[in-house]
């Protein structure tokens, strides 16, 4: 009997996952870049949209961990949220390993992260567009 519980938990858990991967993809592909509000000249190039493909994906199993537990699929608001995050934590990355070597200014980074995009030169300022859509995104404190 306990081995039957077993394997009804983890068929259950396969086919949240594959159904969860297999919206994340039709996502992905459909509206994820819209989502990121790209200035009207910007474009991705293919590596960073294979990195932001990684952070998305790695975002999406977090997001099936959560959802799995309230029962219930992400909305579009979050679908929205985390393709936002990912593209906004692969280019602060990309800044913090570019910019860590060549940083003299002697100041301490921590709580401050638009001061950070415009010192570590981020040239097509996307770190800070991200930045900035997730700022819009955040519920008011009134609404806690």
């Amino acid at each position: 009997m306990r081995w039957l519980v077993h394997w009804f938990y983890m068929i259950r858990a396969t086919i949240w996952l594959l159904g969860a991967f297999a919206r994340a993809h039709l996502y992905f592909n459909n509206r994820a870049l819209a989502d990121l509000q790209l200035p009207h000249n910007e474009l991705l190039t293919s590596q960073e949209r294979r990195r932001l493909q990684h952070y998305f994906y790695g975002g999406t199993f977090l997001s099936i961990i959560f959802c799995t537990l309230r029962g219930a699929t992400r909305t579009d608001a979050e679908k929205h949220r985390l393709t936002n995050l990912a593209a906004l934590a692969y280019f602060f990355d990309d800044l913090v390993d570019s910019f860590r070597d060549r940083d003299d200014t002697g100041i301490l980074w921590r709580d401050n992260p638009e001061e950070y995009g415009l010192a570590a030169d981020d040239h097509r300022r996307l770190a800070l567009h991200f930045l900035h859509n997730i700022y819009e995104e955040l519920p008011n404190a009134s609404s806690f």
